[in-house]
């Protein structure tokens, strides 16, 4: 069916009806069917075609070798292995593609309609699409689509609950905005703007160009004639999200101006800065921009700054008042949409400055003695500022009001974050923190800010200008939640009774670890880090399978056209979970690299994934590309991963291709039986407070908790049962767990029917009638057993659910009297401060339990919901494969029956791997695939991987692996 396709398009881009298209015409129509082809390589591929040829023959391409040509091309071995490992043929099914988003690609809730929506959209050929049939340009289409990114596409829209105060989000931050450049024309990236110096010549052809892209603005600076510096240009392709910017003001010889003080920077009109910022303030992000100003002019020129600020901000300047200020723990970012909020210094309403001064800004902000030197601030500016900064130098003395911005230098933030995190963590729960970095750092060069969004810093500002892992790691957690610049922070860090020290070592109530796990295929594997929650690890299995088009490291243009490229994986979060592993170097720009890696993360609400492509042969720049991603963002399946350079924009072609896992159990069967067993045995944790009315709340909820963790393990005691009879491993869903089924029911000849049906309770399940042999009986029994126990669940946990939340409601109306009560017991120091601890440690264990049986709840009625869901589909495949079987049984009585397709989930230890489809004795694969010079070696979990498993299709005398599944949610 492909080369019938291939056939009808060559003929109709041959419109002399000559039989031949020349090289330019073969590029343009092979583009035109694959867009992700390279051209390089296009041209590299017909000179290779046509060697050997007379000068007469060569840029003439035939239909046949056209096709050729455009099958080796195109035709990727890893993507081709896939399809043809789950189907068992050239092409997918709408009914395959269902079971394959559901089970392999964790996309959950698509009907057969909508599958048949992808491959319309996707498939290029008419006759495919006519037979409801996914193809392997299609299907390579689809997975390099932007629905197969590795971050969620849920995420990349507005997600969070932004009607949570101000104090609960981490806010994208820039650091000297308003460096300025001289000398040169210079481009220095900034968070809110870029500023172009343009010397009086209006012959800067690369200044021009940008200019012209926005006419708007290129009018405008052709009007300015006696500026030396001319025009400050806000750029969005920069400055996405940001949503914190710096302003330094100075007086000017015509009013007040911005630039980076005591450094050779050129000076911008303030008005025209402003102008700027009105113009594109809300392009990216509709939510507050705050500009934090950094006042350093006259009394005259703070008069015409205010003036400035309201002409130009009009309506959307949000000016706080007496009886209403701007209160961090009220307000939300949903209130101030659209709002302009100024942050600087302001005169005291109590009349505590002196004569009307503030503490001088320049001298604060290199932590000078600033006591005895203050500067005037006029009220008109001053009525302004909705959000007071405020010196911090002693965090235990620390005043704080909820309208006023703590302002901690890097260093002090560091001592405090290794001192005293938790206090700092509980602070900011309720207060704005912000921490720039210090003024030693000449060079621009960034903090680490995981260092202190593990504490609950809202602003930690960055350099945007210079770029590298810390800037990478800045974009990649705002590139959540829709880019808008607002992450709202993890429970943990805005739940008042909540404990959380991200340098702690023991085990902690309320955080759910994550485990993301690397098998590297060579042996090696990273152990699990101290202090692990008693809490199931979300197991992350990651494996790289290639890279496509990695372009050459910046500056290489004297080294050969081919590069040496690898993949170091970092982990970036709290202390313990970070760590990082690479793979092997392999010679090609489009390698192929076939490595699993594993990690352990403790807490994945502040964890990063940075994925680096280096080129290990060049010395000076071997950067190729990065991607970072939240660990929250991550979605399970085959994904494309869409490097960045150095400076954060995406590199149009070069992708890494990669297969992910999740789940909450990790190990073997053994160890998971163990784990079951053991927690059975232990308490709920909870600990004696002192307090009669609270320790009888908790003693409630002791029961509570018990039956909860029941409904857990019974559970994960099912779903390791059905692995064990599906012989997957314990990352498999539902969906998969059926296929299997469905696949062996077929391959019995005495099994007339499988289907869907609803029992007498309303619960789906499968069934299947004739005879079954006992191990299929085993299987199926074990199937409903898993089924009714979903359903048990699901009818049950409400209740406790609902119980649990109104103990806890009990519980935070006594917690608000128990500082009264250690007043009125005279309770003191030491024993009063463990009460307390003893009480967060209690709402920690409550609140876990009342998420975790949230959670498998929620799994429960997603398995429950796949049954119903996929009943059709797996009644037309189990009545495919038994018309298969029946018509290769007809012309052959003694062929074994052979079924079309297994699950991808790689079995370990396999006995004995069947054939590659590249090996010898199998040559029905290799015929369209492309050829390559690269040799390699598989080890035998590679070879598993890349074949049919045999396991499978087990018969009633055969032995199944022990795999244990988990299941997945979108």
């Amino acid at each position: 069916m492909r080369e019938k396709w291939l056939h009808q398009v060559f003929d109709a881009a041959d419109s002399d009806q000559k039989g031949m298209l020349d090289e330019w015409e073969t590029i343009a129509l092979m583009k035109k069917l694959n867009d992700k082809l390279c051209i390089r390589s296009l041209k590299q591929k017909i000179m290779e075609f046509e060697f050997g040829k007379d000068e007469e023959e060569r840029g003439r391409i035939s239909k046949k070798v056209f096709i050729t040509l455009f099958t080796e091309s195109s035709t990727r071995p890893d993507i081709y292995f896939i399809l043809v490992r789950y189907c068992g043929r050239d092409y997918m099914t709408v009914e395959d593609l269902q079971l394959f988003l559901e089970g392999e690609q964790g996309v959950y809730g698509l009907s057969v309609d909508e599958c048949m929506d992808l491959i319309m959209k996707y498939e290029p050929s008419e006759e495919a699409r006519n037979n409801k049939q996914l193809l392997i340009d299609g299907f390579t289409q689809f997975l390099l689509s932007e629905e197969c990114d590795i971050m969620s596409v849920h995420h990349k829209d507005i997600c969070h609950d932004m009607s949570q105060p101000l104090s609960h989000y981490f806010i994208s931050t820039s650091h000297n905005t308003s460096v300025l450049v001289t000398k040169a024309i210079q481009w220095t990236l900034i968070s809110a703007f870029i500023v172009f110096t343009v010397i009086y010549s209006k012959t800067n052809s690369k200044v021009r160009q940008v200019l012209r892209d926005t006419p708007e603005l290129y009018s405008k600076v052709l009007s300015l004639q006696s500026y030396s510096v001319r025009f400050c240009l806000l750029n969005t392709d920069f400055i996405k999200g940001c949503r914190c910017v710096k302003v330094d003001c100075y007086d000017g010889n015509d009013g007040p101006v911005v630039y980076h003080g005591n450094t050779l920077t050129s000076k911008v009109a303030l008005e025209d800065i402003l102008e700027t910022i009105h113009a594109n303030a809300f392009v990216v992000s509709e939510y507050p921009l705050i500009i934090h100003l950094e006042n350093h002019c006259s009394v005259d020129n703070q008069k015409q700054m205010s003036t400035m600020f309201r002409n130009t901000f009009g309506a959307t300047l949000h000016i706080p008042s007496a009886e209403e200020p701007l209160l961090a723990a009220q307000v939300s970012p949903e209130q101030l949409r659209g709002k302009v909020i100024i942050k600087g210094k302001k005169l005291s309403p109590n009349g505590d400055t002196n004569d009307g001064n503030v503490s001088d800004e320049d001298d604060e902000s290199r932590g000078r003695d600033v006591h005895n030197k203050h500067i005037p601030l006029c009220p008109e500016l001053s009525d302004l500022i909705a959000l007071t900064r405020i010196r911090l130098s002693d965090f235990s003395s620390l005043q704080q009001s909820q309208s006023e911005v703590s302002q901690l230098s890097e260093a002090l933030a560091s001592k405090l974050a290794l001192s005293c995190a938790e206090e700092l963590a509980h602070h900011n729960k309720a207060f704005i923190t912000q921490v720039s970095p210090d003024v030693s750092r000449v060079d621009s060069s960034n903090v680490n800010p995981l260092d202190f969004w593990n504490c609950g810093v809202q602003l930690v500002a960055m350099n945007y200008q210079t770029g590298g892992q810390m800037m990478d790691l800045y974009r990649g957690w705002f590139s959540q939640n829709g880019s808008c610049g607002y992450v709202l922070k993890p429970a943990f860090l805005r739940e008042r009774f909540c404990l959380f020290n991200s340098r702690r070592k023991d085990s902690l109530p309320g955080i759910d670890p994550l485990c993301i796990r690397l098998k590297i295929i060579s042996g090696q594997q990273l152990p699990r880090p101290r202090g692990a929650s008693r809490i199931d690890p979300l197991c992350i299995r990651l494996k790289i399978i290639s890279g496509q088009q990695l372009p050459r490291p910046r500056g290489a243009s004297s080294k050969a056209t081919s590069i040496d490229p690898y993949v170091m994986v970092q982990m970036f979060g709290v202390s313990a979970d970070c760590a990082e592993a690479r793979t092997r170097t392999v010679s090609n720009d489009n390698p192929l690299f076939e490595e699993s890696f594993e990690f352990n993360v403790s807490v994945p609400e502040l964890a990063l994934l940075r994925f680096v492509v280096l080129d290990d042969d060049y010395i000076n720049d071997d950067f190729i590309g990065e991607k970072v991603v939240p660990v929250e963002c991550i979605q399970s399946g085959y994904k494309h991963i869409r490097l960045n350079n150095m400076n954060g924009e995406c590199l149009p072609t070069a992708t890494l291709f990669v297969h992910i896992s999740l789940t909450h159990r990790y190990g073997s069967k053994q160890k998971l039986r163990r784990k079951r067993s053991w927690s059975q045995k232990q308490s709920t944790d909870l600990r004696s407070i002192g307090v009669k009315a609270i320790d009888e709340q908790f003693k409630n909820a002791s029961t509570l908790i018990h039956e909860s963790i029941q409904l857990r393990r019974g559970v994960e005691k099912v779903i390791i049962d059905l692995c064990d009879e599906c012989s997957l491993q314990e990352s498999a869903n539902m969906a998969q767990c059926l296929r299997v089924v469905t696949l062996r029911l077929a391959s019995t000849s005495t099994v007339q029917t499988c289907e869907v049906v609803t029992t007498d309770q309303g619960y789906p399940v499968l069934r299947a009638t004739g005879e079954l042999t006992p191990k299929l009986t085993k299987t199926m029994n074990t199937v409903e057993k898993a089924v009714s126990e979903f359903y048990y669940v699901t009818q049950n946990a409400k209740n406790s659910i609902e119980m649990l939340s109104e103990i806890h409601e009990t519980v935070v109306s006594l917690g608000d009297q128990l500082p009264t009560h250690c007043t009125s017991q005279s309770i003191k120091g030491r024993k009063a401060d463990k009460i307390a601890e003893n009480f967060m440690w209690d709402m920690s264990v409550l609140r876990t339990e009342m998420d975790l049986l949230s959670a498998i709840k929620n799994d429960c009625e997603c398995a429950l919901k796949q049954v119903e869901r996929l009943g059709s589909s797996l009644k037309r495949i189990f009545q495919r494969e038994r018309e298969s079987i029946t018509s290769s049984s007809a012309k052959d009585p003694l062929a074994v029956p052979v079924l079309t397709g297994a699950t991808l989930t790689p079995q370990p230890e396999p006995k004995q791997p069947p054939p590659s489809p590249l090996s010898p004795g199998d040559g029905r694969l290799r015929g369209i695939l492309k050829k390559t010079s690269q040799s390699s070696s598989p080890s035998a979990l590679d070879q598993n991987e890349l074949h049919f498993h045999e396991n499978v299709f087990l018969s009633s005398d055969e032995s199944n692996a022990s795999n244990s599944p988990k299941l997945n949610n979108s």
